[in-house]
């Protein structure tokens, strides 16, 4: 197996660093996002302007919508008031709106990306949901956990391991589907995902936001860091997966995660 480079930290160019403020950088986040989103909707999937998989497009698919709905509202209404105090985004939120931006600047020609449903994102632990265009497999659900947040990024390892040797992937209630014919919608609730997780460090999110082109279309030395960057982790998780559970993954007991992960694998390595 090609051995991966060391995931380190990307260098920072300080001195030419720019700053915004808080609501500069707030609205320049939210118009690349709503530019895809809108992107997204022309192709017919259902996302909101913060390219959040829409709930309210499952109307026909669950009974329990509204209930749904309420579940959310009731843990605290998280993602009503995505930005706190109405201006300064916190980090976390910035590395879930950057990792999307990125991503579907890079691959959103051969690839579906979008931040999951709010019910997916509190309840199931996803914060974003990869679709392949030509298969209509969904790749793999996205975890974001800062680099920098204590032991927050090896427990969150430790519980994909622990997850496995279970027998257990995550569940993504609401899920996009792709048809034969290339439609893209609403679909039904999809068992044994894999769910790898995506870091960066405090600096690493400041500095990529701060270092982001407004433009919609253009790349940045600093975004191809990144987008590298997470490429990697993705193939090391895989690679750490298989250094565990056997080259062909025989000790995990159910095959349709290994299915998942090694249509994933498949799937990274064309990213």
């Amino acid at each position: 197996m090609k051995e991966l480079p060391e995931l380190k930290e990307i260098p920072s160019g300080s001195k030419d660093v720019p700053r915004f403020s808080p609501e500069k950088e707030k609205n320049k986040m939210m118009g690349l996002l709503s530019h895809q989103a809108e992107c997204l909707r022309r192709e017919g999937v259902p996302v909101t302007d913060d390219c959040r998989i829409d709930m309210s497009a499952f109307d026909k698919v669950y009974r329990e919508l509204e209930f749904d709905k309420s579940e959310v509202v009731r843990y605290g209404n998280m993602f009503a008031n995505v930005f706190h105090d109405g201006s300064e985004i916190s980090s976390g939120e910035k590395l879930e709106m950057l990792k999307t931006i990125i991503m579907n600047k890079f691959i959103g020609k051969n690839f579906i990306v979008a931040r999951s449903a709010a019910f997916d994102d509190l309840k199931n632990k996803i914060d974003n949901v990869i679709l392949e265009r030509s298969t209509g497999n969904l790749v793999c659900a996205v975890d974001d956990v800062r680099e920098d947040a204590g032991n927050r990024k090896a427990e969150k390892e430790k519980r994909l391991f622990d997850r496995l040797r279970e027998g257990k992937g995550n569940v993504l209630k609401y899920a996009l589907s792709i048809s034969t014919r290339g439609e893209v919608g609403a679909g039904k609730k999809i068992f044994d995902i894999p769910v790898f997780h995506l870091a960066l460090s405090r600096r690493e999110i400041d500095e990529a936001t701060a270092r982001m082109s407004a433009v919609p279309d253009e790349l940045t030395e600093n975004e191809n860091a990144i987008f590298e960057k997470f490429k990697t982790a993705l193939k090391k998780q895989i690679a750490d997966v298989r250094e565990e559970f056997g080259t062909n993954l025989e000790k995990i007991s159910n095959r349709k995660i290994v299915k998942n992960i090694l249509n994933a694998e498949e799937a990274i390595s064309h990213m």
